[in-house]
């Protein structure tokens, strides 16, 4: 395995934040919470997942949880390397690539992970309904409402002419 570059911090340091972090979480996981990375687990795909990319996404959520971003996306990297059909691992390196402004790539990870398992479009309007960028259905379909729902959340600005109109009525697609 390729070294990752780590923040200097003490490995104990490091375990007590994640677990306290992790704790923290479960209780009240809150919009800023989700905002600033709000992982996937091991889903889709896990049974043909490495245990070795297992680690190096855990160990990227770790970094991301603590604000250590650019840490995060090399362990994801590494991850991505060993299973690069994994679609979590792709949603939670773009929340990561999102953190430090990096739009585009972001959305071409949102998208991977999409094209890799279209259930994921379930998971990521949830996280858009959740954070207030999506007022749709819930319904797994990736239309323009949810794209550009992900699109707002990436920071791109919206476009009023190409902008759905907003409706009263549950909206679908």
């Amino acid at each position: 395995m390729r070294h990752i570059a780590r923040p200097h911090i003490a490995k104990p340091v490091l375990a007590a934040a994640l677990a306290l972090g992790a704790v923290a979480w479960a209780l009240s996981p809150t919009a800023a919470q989700a905002q600033s990375h709000a992982p996937i687990g091991v889903v889709s795909g896990a049974n043909a997942i490495n245990s070795e990319a297992i680690e190096l996404n855990n160990r990227g959520y770790g970094y991301a949880r603590l604000g250590y971003y650019a840490p995060a996306i090399e362990a994801y990297n590494e991850a991505l390397r060993l299973a690069p059909t994994w679609a979590s691992a792709y949603a939670n390196r773009a929340m990561a690539y999102r953190q430090i402004g990096e739009t585009e790539k972001a959305l071409a990870d949102v998208k991977q992970s999409i094209e890799l398992d279209g259930g994921m479009v379930t998971r990521w309007q949830q996280w858009m309904q959740r954070l207030g960028f999506y007022a749709g259905a819930v319904d797994g379909v990736h239309g323009p409402i949810t794209a550009a729902a992900i699109e707002r959340w990436a920071g791109i600005p919206a476009n009023p002419a190409s902008a759905p109109a907003a409706a009263e009525t549950p909206v679908t697609q």
